[in-house]
């Protein structure tokens, strides 16, 4: 038995989804920024997590404490390095806390930087009042 073979076909069928690249899978995609969001969300705990860590130090004290002990191992060092190799190790422990300070003076959340801005424009009301109260 022989099939008849069509001799006008004039269409062209598309069976995939519109605006759908060719050769991706939506599950691939899918799977790829669902990872993707987790492994932000991590990044971004670990983040917050280090800048507690420095809001910690800096509100304790310990920060400061560590600049002061580093001028006065300056001075040794002085002694025996040298003053140049001992203004180096300083300038890199100065640089180090100056970091840790600007990393817990972040944001965590836009939330914290509304409170921040609120604050502020609080204290400027407030002082307001008090200039025009003493009138």
């Amino acid at each position: 038995m022989t099939v008849p073979l069509q001799a006008d076909v004039n269409w062209l069928e598309h069976h995939g989804v519109k605006g759908q690249k060719w050769g991706t899978r939506r599950a691939a995609k899918r799977a790829a920024k669902a990872k993707n969001k987790t492994l932000n969300a991590k990044s971004r705990e670990k983040d917050i997590a280090a800048r507690e860590v420095a809001r910690g130090r800096v509100k304790s004290g310990a920060v400061k404490a560590e600049r002061k002990a580093a001028k006065a191992e300056f001075k040794s060092n002085k002694a025996k390095l040298g003053s140049r190799e001992a203004r180096k190790i300083l300038n890199e422990k100065r640089t180090k806390s100056y970091e840790e300070v600007a990393k817990s003076k972040e944001a965590i959340t836009g939330g914290d930087v509304a409170k921040k801005i609120l604050a502020g424009a609080a204290v400027g009301l407030a002082i307001g009042l008090i200039s025009s109260a003493g009138r």
